[in-house]
């Protein structure tokens, strides 16, 4: 992910990537990192259901390709937000569980139990962090790398290059393709224009 990231041009950003073998050893060092941070937010990452278990859209218990930070997650005095579109990510417990199960099939199976502070929830989870962006692009326009951020285009980067080079698999496809929830690169992008385009006229 730290070649994928440099090749959508995050040059300088430093990454830690989870491993699913040491995980724990792993995990043990990042405690500490944890109890200094102010705010922690969780993108589209599945977390832990009523069985303890991760589990995908269809019900398929994905723990075994899938590092628990949940842990992480939880520890420490971090605000926590939580960002998701299925009911199965971290954040999602904040919700009541009979509301997840009410819209979300197979909701009671696959429901996060781990809450947050904050949620939000979009019609993908891409677009819900890029208003997040959005909204911070506002309250700090001194930092113009947050508009570059909003770009259509930085997105089309990292999207061709977490496909081509780390496997990126569309989750509702099952195919390593540049479209994101089964939408095509035209249908995904429009959001992420209108949300560039309310910040810039915000300006």
């Amino acid at each position: 992910m730290v070649a994928a990231a440099i090749a959508a041009g995050a040059p300088g950003v430093a990454l830690d990537v989870a491993p699913l073998r040491g995980y724990d050893d792993w995990a043990a060092g990042m405690l500490p990192r944890c109890a200094r941070l102010s705010h922690v937010v969780a993108c589209e990452r599945v977390g832990p259901g009523v069985d303890g278990r991760p589990r995908n859209m269809r019900g398929e218990d994905i723990g075994g390709h899938t590092a628990p930070l949940d842990r992480l997650f939880t520890a420490g005095p971090a605000f926590r937000i939580g960002i998701g579109d299925g009911g199965n990510e971290l954040g999602m417990g904040r919700l009541p569980a009979e509301l997840v199960e009410s819209v979300v099939d197979r909701g009671a199976e696959i429901r996060c139990v781990v809450g947050c502070e904050a949620l939000l929830v979009g019609g993908t989870s891409n677009w819900a962090a890029a208003a997040l962006v959005g909204a911070l692009a506002v309250l700090r326009p001194e930092v113009a790398a947050l508009r570059e951020l909003l770009h259509p285009e930085w997105s089309r980067q990292v999207l061709a290059a977490i496909v081509e080079e780390a496997g990126a698999v569309d989750g509702v496809r099952r195919r390593a393709e540049p479209s994101v929830d089964g939408l095509d690169w035209p249908a995904y992008a429009e959001p992420l224009a209108r949300i560039a385009e309310l910040v810039a006229a915000a300006a």
